[in-house]
């Protein structure tokens, strides 16, 4: 088992959530999806400049299959 973490912009809600988990299980290979909110920064109620994170467990993951993915659902990943 692979696991692979990617710090995200845009995670606002549970749905944002929900739409990442539901997206990315959908992917060949991809067994599990844990997204972590992150705290909003000072100034900023809905969201943090550090970004969330994106945990994905699987067989074969490609990096390049799940940062194209998260980018085209609107959570690109940082750095």
């Amino acid at each position: 088992m692979q696991t692979e973490r990617f710090t995200v912009r845009n995670v606002k809600c549970n749905g944002c959530v929900t739409t990442i988990r539901k997206n990315l299980l959908a992917l060949s290979g991809i067994d599990f999806v844990e997204v972590t909110l992150s705290a909003p920064s000072p100034g900023s109620p809905t969201e943090s400049s550090r970004g969330s994170t994106v945990a994905v467990q699987g067989l074969e993951l490609s990096r390049e299959v799940i940062t194209k993915r998260l980018a085209e659902l609107g959570y690109p990943v940082l750095g």
